[in-house]
């Protein structure tokens, strides 16, 4: 075949390494999933009053005794003390085991010779990545040096909205979702109204965060709106249900394309410009899902950054407020472990 001339799809040459992409992923990302994590989260409405009566007292210089509390209210604050870093374990379990269904079901939907669905499930999976690389950027400036013993939380307290966002962000509310007839409602009598006490939990475009990735991995926005094709019931279903193609000239030198539509491999070796369009979208989709571990590994650093510190502090508060404990209580650390097994442990 000469130098120039466009590569067989059939050969599986590009799609080939995606393909080695996906599944080396995957393997990867298993060997973090291996035991189910339990996330458990204290009451965020029973904490926060005292909470902020509490903040304002520290930052007015601990003025006059201190904000006063129900016991249930207090052990929910300092609960709650646990809930970034949990959260930011949370997000990384969460992303790889969505990214592990995405990339096992586009990579046997590209064995099978499919190019729509595996597309499809692709392009979700780029989408995890960018939002994963988005999150990653924003947390990993957190020191990983001692920092000052009277704010010990401080670095890990002013993360928690960007880490709440990048697990809960939505566009609807899912409140409202369970009470409204679905086939009655509007989708804007649900859309999601940011309270001001919500601090902005909202979804975000996640083009936004394609553009952030396409730092890291040149390519990555194109790629992704190549992607979006396959999702679209226009150009992109044409092409993922063509079986084959030939082109034609009948006896005044008319030309035409015949296209063989149906189930079941996809050639594209007589679609030689779709075929140049794929294997270049592929060789970047290759690049962006490898990277999908680094962004993932830059999290876990700064996850377990940030529940040395909470669970630090957690034990901290429980041997001083001893009285408002039960041996059987689960830690505030949020560890799991009741405050008798994780006082003994290892954990730190």
């Amino acid at each position: 075949m000469p130098a120039d001339a466009p590569p067989n799809f059939a050969n599986y040459d590009t799609r080939a390494r995606v393909i080695a992409a996906l599944d080396d992923v995957a393997a990867e990302l298993k060997a973090h999933v291996q035991k189910s994590y339990h996330f458990r989260l204290p009451s965020q409405q029973q904490a926060k009053p005292f909470e902020q009566a509490f903040y304002k007292w520290v930052a007015g210089g601990r003025v006059g005794l201190q904000p006063p509390a129900d016991p249930a209210s207090f052990r929910a604050a300092m609960y709650n003390q646990s809930t970034t870093a949990s959260a930011l374990a949370a997000f990384h379990r969460v992303m790889c085991v969505v990214s592990i269904e995405f990339a096992e079901s586009s990579a046997d939907g590209f064995r099978k010779g499919q190019l729509t669905v595996p597309c499809a499930a692709l392009r979700s999976l780029i989408e995890r990545i960018a939002h994963t690389v988005a999150l990653s950027d924003a947390v990993k400036g957190m020191p990983t040096a001692p920092i000052s013993p009277d704010t010990p939380l401080k670095t890990v307290l002013e993360l928690g909205q960007v880490i709440a966002k990048a697990l809960y962000g939505t566009q609807q509310n899912w409140t409202k979702l369970t009470e409204v007839d679905f086939r009655k409602a509007s989708h804007k009598d649900v859309a999601y109204i940011i309270a001001a006490e919500d601090g902005g939990i909202k979804a975000t475009n996640v083009l936004g965060s394609i553009d952030k990735l396409e730092k890291r991995v040149p390519g990555t926005r194109l790629t992704y709106e190549v992607l979006c094709e396959f999702l679209h019931p226009n150009r992109g279903d044409l092409y993922g249900a063509t079986i084959d193609a030939r082109s034609l000239t009948d006896h005044s030198g008319m030309r035409q394309l015949e296209r063989t539509i149906g189930l079941g491999p996809k050639s594209l070796a007589k679609l030689p410009d779709l075929q140049v369009v794929t294997e270049k979208m592929l060789d970047v989709s290759a690049d962006v899902v490898r990277h999908l571990p680094i962004a993932l590994d830059e999290i876990e650093t700064v996850s377990a950054y940030a529940t040395k510190l909470t669970r630090g502090f957690a034990h901290k508060m429980v041997k001083q407020y001893r009285g408002l404990f039960a041996n059987r209580d689960l830690c505030p650390c949020l560890s799991g472990l009741t405050i008798k097994d994780c006082m003994r442990s290892k954990l730190l």
